[in-house]
């Protein structure tokens, strides 16, 4: 239950930690390279930006599911981290273009908490599964 509760806050945390780092971008205006991708490829950073929001609004149904102990949640927090997979590989690619180190640890490091409680979900409904499957014969 303990792990159940962990990956929830994770989920939750980055969740809410893209959406609020996409709204400082656009509200400070300090990224130059946004603010010319909003000129020159207004079509490639809107669907990035949906695939961004989509993914933090995974994540947080995923943690919330988790916490309030949904039978679908694990499922969802799965679809949630590949999701967030997909975009921590895109955006350190960004930043590693860029030389960023601190910005490429930080993915590195969200990487691998995701991984890690994949895996560990996977282990636990694994478990589970085969628990229920003992108990029925």
């Amino acid at each position: 239950m303990k792990l159940r509760k962990t990956a929830a806050i994770y989920s939750i945390v980055v969740g809410l930690a893209m959406i609020g780092a996409w709204i400082m971008l656009f509200m400070t205006g300090q990224d130059a390279e946004l603010q010319n991708s909003l000129q020159t490829e207004p079509i490639t950073l809107g669907l990035h930006l949906a695939a961004e929001f989509l993914t933090s609004i995974v994540l947080l149904v995923a943690g919330i599911g988790l916490f309030t102990d949904r039978s679908w949640a694990v499922k969802v927090f799965l679809l949630s981290i590949g999701f967030l997979t997909y975009s921590v590989v895109n955006a350190a690619g960004f930043y590693a273009q860029r030389g960023d180190l601190p910005f490429i640890s930080m993915f590195a490091a969200i990487f691998t908490l995701a991984l890690i409680f994949s895996v560990l979900a996977l282990r636990t409904t694994r478990d589970k599964n085969a628990s229920k499957s003992r108990h029925k014969q």
